[in-house]
């Protein structure tokens, strides 16, 4: 319900939008987050180590550095990769749009060895397709070979990291980024399996309730909790967040939010996003893209982007 509020609040413009500072400040975030989920994965604190033991967290692996698939400073490496992935999709914006530097281009590096570190496939998948709705919409080319030097870097990590941890790590292994393992990808099944809960969930119009059994994704996550009305209505906001993020621009601060809008709803078919620790964060963003009067480029902006080489 906090979420529902907050959405509706930032779309009716009751919550002050702090698109513009935290697109601003975003490069440092992502170095604050990728930054730590990096150091946790080569030398895991001590304090994150216990409380992977208090919680028995064994999902993301032992409580040993080189072992463990990174979360941060968050409950699970699901909900790290999203908050890193927004910071990063902001960044990447601002290094494509406002130029070339050494502190744009070091957390935008870091921040995609931090999410494959998470090993969240969904992530990757959403970041790449982000690439491509960016270099379709702005006709920038020159990101197709920054994306192919991303992919390569990552490609290079993975082949260190694997040839380093070798079949130590059931977790972050290079079965997790093939398809060679797809008939026992315990998560992959595990999704799979969710669409069998359909029709029983169909049947509770109100719901299982919050406290029942939960789905790694959205909208058949409210739809076994809450019942059908409420994942029609999410798919319906879904739906229209996408839209209006697609047909506006690319470029200045609501296309670069229309992208990480693009990207949550992505990333909502592997999470219920809305009803983790960070879904307030998401709710907002959704909002105030919804409340956006002009998702379309203003001419003086549009001026100012033209002339730095769009």
């Amino acid at each position: 319900m906090t979420c529902c509020a907050a959405l509706a609040g930032a779309a009716r413009g009751l919550i002050p939008d702090a698109r513009g500072w935290l697109y601003s400040k975003s490069s440092w975030f992502l170095l604050a987050l990728s930054g730590y989920g990096i150091i946790q994965y080569v030398f895991l604190p001590p304090w994150d180590a216990g409380w992977m033991r208090a919680v028995n967290l064994s999902s993301v692996g032992e409580p040993t550095a080189f072992r463990v698939r990174v979360f941060g400073s968050l409950e699970s490496p699901g909900p790290y990769a999203m908050v890193v992935a927004i910071f990063l999709v902001l960044s990447l914006h601002r290094l494509v749009f406002d130029g070339f530097g050494v502190m744009r281009l070091l957390p935008v590096s870091l921040g995609f060895g931090a999410v494959f570190l998470s090993g969240v496939r969904t992530a990757l998948v959403g970041l790449f397709l982000i690439l491509l709705i960016a270099v379709v919409k702005s006709g920038r080319w020159r990101l197709v070979p920054m994306a192919v030097s991303i992919a390569f870097g990552l490609r290079l990590l993975a082949s260190k990291i694997f040839s380093f941890v070798g079949a130590e790590s059931n977790v972050l292994s290079a079965d997790r980024y093939s398809l060679a393992s797809l008939e026992t990808d315990r998560s992959l099944l595990a999704r799979l399996d969710l669409l069998r809960s359909v029709r029983s969930a169909v049947s509770e119009p109100l719901g299982t309730g919050l406290g029942g059994a939960r789905a790694d994704n959205l909208v058949l996550d409210l739809l076994v909790s809450l019942g059908p009305l409420a994942a029609i209505i999410s798919s319906l906001l879904i739906v229209i967040v996408v839209a209006r993020s697609i047909s506006g621009s690319v470029l200045g601060l609501s296309g670069a939010f229309g992208l990480v809008s693009v990207f949550l709803a992505v990333f909502s078919l592997s999470s219920a996003i809305l009803l983790t620790t960070s879904g307030l964060f998401v709710a907002l963003i959704w909002g105030w893209s919804l409340g956006d009067r002009d998702s379309r480029l203003a001419a003086p902006e549009r001026e100012a982007f033209q002339a730095s080489g769009a």
